[in-house]
């Protein structure tokens, strides 16, 4: 009777066991969601380098070749890749997470390219690398006012005309500039394709060692500007 008595008890201690072992480990492996991308574009910014890209043409199967010109935001740590196509010109800005996430994606392309191990099914080698949330903002000669969007960035890669590329896969996303938004609701999906030596050189602007030497070089230009030789100087 003694059993019985305690075998409640006992239910009890073992159900608190098992929802702690489905609880705690859901917890524990929560992670909160980044927080979009800030930068203030109107502010002071360096040059970094200048790449290029191929985008999809249009009506058509072919690519056509865009240079981008990227941009460094010191203050906010801010890369910004600028391009224009189809008279629209696109402002797409990385931070460094998203930077790392380019870099390590590249480097695992790479790794299958030399492996002979690429295939053809597109659905799944868009975003074979990984994603990202970005910001993009964009305006075409019609209008002044920009258009804003944090679309996601698949890395992956595709076959055009039988030849491999590394691309990202900028994703359809809403407009939430209140200037913009009753003209464009959402920018459209857009791919970017790199060859691996166009790659190369994004990953090499995105490196943080390159970004610590433009900071250095910025800074040291500014001092010496700053500085006014004695002889210069009127009493």
């Amino acid at each position: 009777m003694l059993f019985w008595r305690n075998q409640p008890c006992c239910f009890k201690t073992r159900l608190v066991i098992v929802v702690a072992l489905i609880f705690f480990p859901a917890c524990s492996s929560f992670q909160r969601a980044k927080e979009p991308i800030k930068v203030d574009n109107l502010a002071y910014r360096i040059e970094a380098g200048l790449a290029d890209a191929q985008f999809d043409k249009l009506f058509s199967s072919d690519l056509v070749r865009r240079k981008i010109n990227v941009f460094y935001y010191t203050d906010d740590d801010i890369v910004c890749m600028e391009y224009n196509l189809r008279l629209t010109n696109y402002s797409l800005f990385w931070d460094e997470e998203n930077r790392m996430a380019f870099i390590e994606a590249l480097n695992r392309y790479k790794e299958d390219y030399s492996q002979h191990s690429l295939t053809k099914n597109y659905l799944r080698t868009k975003r074979k690398y990984g994603s990202v949330n970005s910001l993009i903002m964009w305006y075409t000669y019609q209008r002044s006012a920009q258009g804003i969007a944090y679309p996601k960035l698949e890395f992956g890669y595709y076959l055009k005309n039988k030849l491999p590329y590394f691309a990202i896969t900028q994703r359809e996303a809403d407009n939430v500039s209140d200037v913009t938004r009753r003209e464009q609701e959402l920018i459209p999906n857009m791919i970017l394709y790199f060859t691996r030596a166009q790659a190369d050189i994004i990953a090499g602007i995105f490196d943080p060692d390159y970004l610590k030497i433009l900071q250095q070089a910025e800074r040291t230009s500014d001092a010496k500007q700053d500085t006014v030789p004695q002889a210069e100087i009127d009493y």
